[in-house]
């Protein structure tokens, strides 16, 4: 998407108003009252201006803002129509703690090559970061999950795969420090190839170099359903009790723990809490979505050893939240397309406003995830 050309004070503009996603349309939705016609009862007059008005109570959106894409939140109107930006962060031991990757609104953890996982991190707001990272390469379906949130992708390299599929073919907006390294930077504290970062004002000077349109497209519809009554969290009331889940990525062995007072997940991983090093707070969300999908081994046409997650072959999981789990199915219609998740009903899930981590985990493995009602439970079996 190549934008007629927006500044990067435009960009810069917006950064400084505090957001947490990347929202709907920045256009008030105000509801009118229909006027009654001269056969309306006075009773029916009074219970349709009744739901009337719950419906613009409802419905009514503070000026200026916008509901966010990502979180489901009220989010400065600049932010409810601009697209992610979308990184490719390592997640091995050598790399911890990572940088900025607290800041992200979503994050899609898949597995890659030697049974180590990468994340996907979305950011709406990438205001305020001097170091952001460190940056890994490409493969496809981090790339297709990227498109189907019209997000612009940050990579170094990729798999021939990567570049056969998507990039070479320019499927999508991308900022490749393997041919715009000036936009990237590499850290004398770590060796390579675990150093390799970028910042807020690079990102904000190649968005602009590459003259990429900053706001999604008219007809972008959003990738996830929300709860909009900001009084009232889901409960997912029937849903089994879950304090800490253990998801089965083999490296780096992953856990979440519920903190009851403020609703979120904690995440931990290789024996310890998952830290960001820029902001000194340990990485949590309001929803967990564990997602179980098909994960292959092969070798490219250079010899090198692949992995191949199929996000389009849908299949089951978990929505966690709130301290409860229920199990869901998920489908995909095709790579960058938006994947949905059902209850056991067959209704499509809403997520609790905040942050989401979305574990994608290798299908064959499914049954060793473990669901702890309770930590005395989680500690009693650790």
């Amino acid at each position: 998407m190549k934008k007629s050309f927006l500044t990067a004070m435009m960009l810069l503009a917006v950064v400084g108003v505090s957001a947490t996603g990347c929202g709907k349309s920045g256009e008030s939705e105000e509801a009118t009252t229909e006027v009654a016609t001269e056969t309306e009862t006075e009773s029916e007059v009074e219970k349709e201006t009744e739901t009337e008005t719950e419906t613009e109570v409802a419905d009514e959106t503070p000026e200026g803002m916008g509901r966010s894409y990502l979180t489901g939140e009220w989010v400065s109107e600049n932010y409810a129509i601009q697209r992610p930006v979308g990184i490719m962060i390592e997640n091995t031991s050598t790399c911890q703690p990572t940088y900025g990757t607290s800041n992200a609104e979503v994050i899609y953890e898949f597995q890659a090559e030697g049974g180590i996982t990468r994340l996907l991190a979305l950011f709406e707001d990438i205001s305020g970061m001097e170091r952001i990272g460190n940056i890994r390469s490409c493969r496809p379906y981090f790339a297709y999950t990227a498109m189907a949130h019209e997000a612009i992708y940050v990579h170094c390299g990729g798999s021939i795969e990567a570049y056969e599929q998507i990039l070479n073919i320019g499927l999508i907006d991308n900022i490749d420090e393997i041919y715009r390294g000036t936009f990237f930077f590499r850290s004398s504290d770590r060796n390579s190839p675990h150093n390799l970062y970028t910042s807020t004002d690079d990102l904000v000077n190649a968005i602009n170099y590459l003259q990429y349109d900053i706001n999604h497209s008219e007809d972008f519809d959003g990738y996830f359903q929300f709860n909009t009554d900001d009084e009232n969290e889901l409960t997912l009331d029937g849903g089994q009790d879950c304090a800490v889940v253990e998801v089965y990525q083999a490296n780096p062995k992953p856990w979440f723990v519920y903190n009851e007072e403020d609703g979120l997940y904690y995440r931990y991983e290789f024996g310890s809490a998952q830290m960001d090093a820029l902001t000194g707070k340990q990485l949590a969300v309001k929803n967990v979505i564990i997602q179980e999908a098909p994960v292959s081994a092969y070798y490219d046409e250079q010899d090198h050893d692949r992995t191949d997650v199929d996000i389009t072959a849908g299949g089951n999981g978990w929505y966690i939240t709130n301290g409860k789990a229920i199990p869901i199915t998920w489908t995909c219609a095709g790579n960058a397309e938006v994947t949905h998740y059902y209850d056991q009903s067959g209704n499509e899930i809403t997520l609790n406003q905040g942050k989401t981590w979305i574990d994608v985990m290798n299908v064959d493995d499914a049954d060793k995830n473990v669901i702890y009602a309770t930590y005395a439970d989680y500690e009693a079996a650790n």
